[in-house]
């Protein structure tokens, strides 16, 4: 009897393959990331404002780990968050940075949406292109690259006997 692929079991194998493509990708670019957000924390929220916050933590409940800005030329409604290192004191307050900054802020976290995107869209991708190959001799032709993460052995469910299945409408 054949064995046929499950969508549990195609979704796992797409969440593994999609972290095998983008996961590093990822960590760099967010890195990047919360490397830029330190240095916008640190140019653009004063150090003794910065001290205040560390020194007197209970009286700054909305610290937190993130820098919202957006530039003068950008609508006001538009900004966007990078993530740091340095705790933000007074995380609410969304900062006007120079165009440069703002350029290459907005450009990091562009980037990160992206391959956040890309991942999601090829995680459904390759689950859907599983589900239409279904039999493991199948994805050994076609995808063999997923088969080490797919488990036909133990989660497979067999192909129902269709004698059988036709013998009950006699």
């Amino acid at each position: 009897m054949a064995k046929r692929l499950t969508r549990e079991m195609a979704d796992d194998a797409a969440d593994k393959l999609a972290a095998l493509a983008f996961d590093k990708k990822i960590e760099k670019i967010k890195s990047e990331m919360t490397k830029f957000g330190d240095v916008l924390i640190n140019k653009y929220i004063p150090a003794p404002i910065l001290a205040l916050g560390d020194e007197y933590a209970q009286y700054f409940p909305d610290r937190n780990n993130h820098i919202q800005f957006t530039s003068e030329t950008a609508p006001s409604y538009h900004y966007s968050a990078l993530p740091c290192t340095v705790s933000n004191p007074i995380y609410r307050k969304v900062f006007v940075l120079s165009e440069e900054d703002y350029k290459k802020g907005h450009g990091l976290k562009r980037r990160y949406d992206d391959l956040c995107g890309d991942k999601r869209r090829y995680k459904s991708d390759v689950s859907d292109a599983l589900m239409q190959l279904k039999s493991e001799k199948r994805i050994q032709e076609q995808f063999p690259e997923a088969l080490p993460y797919l488990n036909f052995c133990e989660t497979t469910a067999l192909v129902p006997q269709f004698v059988e299945l036709r013998a009950m409408l006699k």
